[in-house]
């Protein structure tokens, strides 16, 4: 199994994203998230999709310090929507639980109500595993 991780610019750059069956997608960090890095982000949704992976990841780099969660964040959430809007990758199939959660969360589907339940790492971690056999 090979995984590959990348940032929405490296995609949009052309870096090479063949080869893989699993990716990591950088969607965009904090204090980065302005109409031109959501294009960006845009773009290389599209252009990650075609290759067809079995598994994607959704990153949000530059909140580990903070206490929130990521659907807290005001900043994050109006991306997310935004992107989730152009994109919908909160319905893509191959992407993972925990990551379409956090998207939905975050109000990517504004008619689809949402409850959030935090769960523990190792819990996260076990789901991930088995979602991960599935593929």
């Amino acid at each position: 199994m090979k995984i590959h991780g990348m940032t929405h610019g490296e995609v949009t750059e052309g870096k090479e994203i063949d080869g893989f069956d699993f990716a990591v997608f950088s969607l965009c960090g904090k204090g980065e998230m302005g109409r031109k890095v959501l294009a960006q982000a845009v773009m290389a949704w599209r252009r990650l999709i075609e290759k067809h992976p079995r598994g994607i990841i959704i990153h949000v780099a530059g909140y580990d310090d903070d206490p929130r969660e990521l659907w807290q964040i005001g900043e994050v959430r109006e991306f997310v929507q935004k992107f989730c809007a152009k994109t919908k990758a909160h319905e893509h199939e191959a992407l993972a639980p925990d990551s379409r959660a956090v998207l939905l969360g975050c109000g990517a589907d504004p008619w689809r109500p949402v409850t959030v339940n935090v769960v523990s790492a190792e819990k996260a971690m076990d789901d991930f595993m088995e979602w991960l056999k599935d593929r």
